[in-house]
C-alpha cells in the first residue's frame, strides 16, 4: 500500500487558489487509506494545532511523516499523513468538506464543535456571518487576478525541446514492465497570503532534477511521459499541480527511488538548461495582478483571524487531551499490526545508474 511505499514525508499543499478557484487534491489524502481521521470544527478551535503535535509524536517516533499546508495561511495545517502507518488526519471543514465514507469502521470522526460554548456564541451570528460573507468575496477577488496572471503567462509558449531529458530520465526507471503504480497529485506551490510559497527547496539535492524553464514554459509534456512511463513500471506517482493552471503539472516526484523533478530554481544533482529556443522576461504587469492577489489573500486571512478571535475564547481546550490520547492509541494499535512485516526494498540511488 501506498504507506509502506512512501520512502519519506513530503510537504506540500492539499488545495490551492488558481485561476479555476479553489482547486481541492484531499481525495488524494485520504482515498485508500488504513485509517483516517476526519476532524471537524469552526476556525480557531485547534484542528491544526492537533494535528502538528500529532505529527510531531509520530515523527519522533522514526515515522515518515507528510505534511500539507493550507494554502490560505502556510502556516497552518490541513492535514498529516503517517506514510509508515499509512494514516491520514484532515481538516474535513469548509472550503474542503468531506465526510467519513466509513464511519467507524475505517474512518473516525474527530469533532471539535462538542466543546464549543454555544450560548455564548449566539450573539456573534450576525457578524460571523459578515465575516464569512467578506472572506468569500476576497478569495473571489484574488481567483479573479489570478486568471488575469494566468491569461498574461498563457500569452508568451516558448518552445522547448524535452528529448534529452526524457531518455536519460526514463533510462533511470526500473527495467521490467509491472502493474501496481498508484498516482496522487497535489499542490507543491501556492499563491498566498505571504505571497507565493513553494515547499521544492524541501526535497534533497541529490534526488532533485531540475529542467529549466523561462517564463510561460512548462515541462508538463515531459512529467506526463515520465509518469505514465513510470506507473507502467509499477512505481507510485506524486504529480504537483500548477497553482495557476491546475490542469497541468508543474513537478513530478517518484518516491520509491526517490526522484523529484522540477522546473524551479532549487539546489539540484542534475540541471537541464538551454532548452527553450528563446528566454522570456517576467512582465511587470504579471507581477502586478499577483501583488493584487495576495493583496486579496492578506484580506481574507485578516478576516480570519478575527472570526477565529470569536471562537477562540469559547473553546474548552482542555477537552482536546482526550481526542488526542485516543488517536495516538488508535495509531499505536495500527503500529502494533505492522510490526515485523517485510520492509521495502531498497533501490539503489537514481542518479548513480550510468
Amino acid at each position: 500500500m501506498w504507506g509502506e511505499r512512501m520512502q519519506s514525508g513530503i510537504r506540500c499543499f492539499a488545495g490551492a487558489n488558481t485561476a479555476r478557484g479553489f482547486v481541492s487534491g484531499f481525495d488524494g489524502v485520504f482515498s485508500g487509506r488504513r485509517r483516517v481521521f476526519y476532524i471537524k470544527g469552526a476556525p480557531g478551535v485547534g484542528k491544526s494545532g492537533l494535528m502538528r503535535r500529532v505529527a510531531g509524536r509520530q515523527r519522533a517516533a522514526g515515522h515518515a511523516v507528510s505534511l500539507f499546508s493550507c494554502s490560505s495561511d502556510p502556516d497552518s495545517l490541513d492535514g498529516i499523513v503517517d506514510e509508515t502507518l499509512d494514516v491520514a488526519m484532515l481538516d474535513a471543514t469548509s472550503p474542503h468538506a468531506y465526510d467519513p465514507l466509513l464511519p467507524g469502521a475505517r474512518d473516525i470522526l474527530l469533532n471539535l464543535g462538542e466543546f464549543l460554548d454555544c450560548d455564548a456564541l449566539s450573539g456573534d451570528v450576525s457578524r460571523l456571518e459578515e465575516l464569512r460573507a467578506r472572506t468569500a468575496e476576497c478569495f473571489r477577488n484574488a481567483c479573479a487576478y489570478l486568471t488575469a496572471a494566468e491569461a498574461i503567462r498563457s500569452a508568451v509558449r516558448p518552445a522547448g525541446d524535452f528529448r534529452k531529458p526524457e531518455n536519460d530520465l526514463k533510462a533511470l526507471l526500473p527495467d521490467e514492465a509491472r502493474p501496481g503504480g498508484r498516482e496522487r497529485r497535489f499542490f507543491l506551490g501556492a499563491h498566498t497570503c505571504m505571497g507565493y510559497v513553494s515547499f521544492a527547496g524541501d526535497f534533497a539535492r541529490e534526488i532533485t532534477v531540475r529542467v529549466a524553464c523561462p517564463f510561460g514554459g512548462s515541462p508538463d509534456a515531459l512529467l506526463r511521459a515520465l509518469g505514465a512511463e513510470a506507473r507502467a513500471r509499477g512505481l507510485d506517482v506524486v504529480y504537483f499541480l500548477d497553482p495557476l493552471s491546475p490542469e497541468t503539472y508543474a513537478q513530478l516526484y517518484l518516491p520509491q527511488l526517490p526522484l523529484f523533478i522540477t522546473g524551479e530554481r532549487v539546489p539540484a544533482a542534475r540541471v537541464y538548461d538551454g532548452l527553450f529556443a528563446d528566454s522570456t522576461s517576467t512582465p511587470p504587469e504579471y507581477e502586478a495582478v499577483l501583488n493584487r492577489a495576495y493583496g486579496c489573500l492578506r484580506a481574507a486571512k485578516a478576516l480570519h483571524d478575527e472570526t477565529e478571535s470569536r471562537y477562540i475564547p469559547r473553546m474548552d481546550f482542555s477537552a482536546l487531551v482526550d481526542v488526542e490520547s485516543r488517536v495516538y492509541r488508535e495509531m499505536d494499535a495500527l503500529a502494533r499490526e505492522v510490526d515485523g512485516g517485510a520492509s521495502s526494498p531498497r533501490h539503489c540511488h537514481p542518479l548513480e545508474k550510468g
